[in-house]
C-alpha cells in the first residue's frame, strides 16, 4: 500500500512490483473486467523510484522481465475492505453476492483459478471487490479447457440438473457479451503502444481470449458438471 501521483492528484493504492508479463495480465484483466462493470478498482501503471525498489524486502531493483521499474496498482477504496478468513462467513456472503455469477463467468474466461479466499476484498453486506489477476491467462491453458472454477462450484453446489441448466443459461448470457468486444478499444485502454514491448505481452492473450469465447458454452457446461447426453443409435434396419 502506498501513495501514487495521478492526473487527478495523489491516490492511495495497492502497488505490486511485478515482471512486465504479469503487469500485462493484470492490466488486461482489469480493463476487461471494468468494461463489463465488474467490481474491480481503478488500475494504474506506476513508475517506481529505483531507490524504493531496493529497500523492498526480497525484491531487487532488477525485476525479472522488468528493467523499467514499472509497477501495477489498484486504487484503494475510501473505506476499509478486507479479506474474509472465516470459510463459513465467506461462503454465506458469496452466495448472497449479486455479482457472483458474472465474476465466475469472467474468471472462467480468463483462466483465473486463484480467486478464493484471498483475491476478493469484502466491503460488507455481501459486496466484494475483485483483485489480483496475476495468475490469470496462464500459458498452459488451452482455449477450450475448463479451469475448475471455485465460484462456479460454489454456485452449483446442491443444485438439481434442471437448476444447473438454468444456471448455465445465466452464465452464457454474461459470456455472450464477450463476442462484441472491440479489441482495438481494449488495446487503447491498456496503453498498448506505450507499454514496453506491448505487442509481445498483449497479442497472445488477446488471441487466446477471442478463441476461448467460442468455446465458453461447452466450458461452462463442463464446469457445472452437467451430463452430456449420448443418444444411442442402432445399426442397420433398426436404426
Amino acid at each position: 500500500m502506498g501513495d501514487i501521483s495521478t492526473d487527478r492528484g495523489r491516490k492511495r493504492a495497492h502497488i505490486k512490483l511485478l515482471p512486465l508479463e504479469a503487469i500485462a495480465r493484470e492490466a488486461l484483466c482489469a480493463v476487461l473486467g471494468r468494461l463489463f462493470e465488474l467490481p474491480i478498482p481503478q488500475p494504474y501503471y506506476v513508475n517506481v523510484d529505483p531507490d524504493y525498489v531496493k529497500v523492498v524486502p526480497g525484491v531487487t531493483n532488477k525485476l525479472p522481465g522488468n528493467i523499467y521499474n514499472m509497477a501495477f496498482a489498484l486504487e484503494s477504496e475510501p473505506f476499509l475492505a478486507a479479506r474474509l478468513t472465516d470459510d463459513t462467513q465467506l461462503t454465506s456472503e458469496l452466495l448472497k453476492w449479486s455479482e457472483l455469477l458474472r465474476c465466475a463467468a469472467f474468471d472462467t474466461w480468463v483462466g483465473n483459478r486463484d480467486r478464493l479466499p484471498n483475491n476478493l476484498l469484502y466491503k460488507g453486506s455481501a459486496h466484494f471487490l475483485m483483485i489480483d489477476h496475476e495468475d490469470a491467462l496462464p500459458g498452459y491453458l488451452s482455449d477450450s479447457i475448463p479451469i475448475g472454477s471455485q465460484l462456479i462450484e460454489l454456485a452449483a453446489r446442491g443444485k438439481s440438473e434442471h437448476e444447473l441448466y438454468r444456471l448455465r443459461d445465466r452464465l452464457v448470457g454474461f459470456v455472450d457479451a464477450y463476442r462484441s468486444i472491440d479489441w482495438d478499444e481494449i488495446r487503447a485502454f491498456v496503453q498498448y503502444n506505450e507499454f514496453p514491448d506491448g505487442e509481445l505481452y498483449f497479442e497472445r492473450h488477446i488471441a487466446f481470449l477471442a478463441k476461448r469465447t467460442r468455446h465458453m458454452r461447452k466450458i461452462l457446461t463442463e464446469e457445472l458438471g452437467i451430463r452430456q447426453h449420448d443418444f444411442a443409435f442402432l445399426s442397420g434396419s433398426d436404426n
